[in-house]
């Protein structure tokens, strides 16, 4: 959320302080007590270039990835280069 308040006075700042400070502990604790559907759910990190023009760079990446397959700390891919065709870019996908 984002909301943006102006203060004219200390006592309005006071205010507004306590309000958000309670709205804060009440997401808080609603957000404990819900589960997330999506956390057991697989996860993957897009690399989507702006143009099209850095599909080279798209096939460098993917090549060299595929050449450091199993180096820790090294994303492992998700499969081979995609095409968005809405947008006209290849993409890569990588486990997170």
């Amino acid at each position: 959320r984002l909301l943006c308040v102006v203060a004219n006075s200390d006592d309005d700042r006071q205010r507004l302080a306590n309000f958000f400070a309670r709205d804060q502990r009440n997401l808080r604790a609603r957000f404990r007590r819900m589960a997330d559907p999506l956390d057991e759910e697989q996860r993957v990190l897009l690399k989507i270039p702006y143009d099209s023009s850095l599909d080279g760079w798209v096939e460098k990446e993917y090549q060299t990835l595929l050449e450091l397959e199993g180096v820790p700390g090294i994303p492992r891919l998700f499969g081979q280069p995609f095409f968005f065709e809405n947008l006209g870019v290849r993409a890569l996908a990588m486990h997170f």
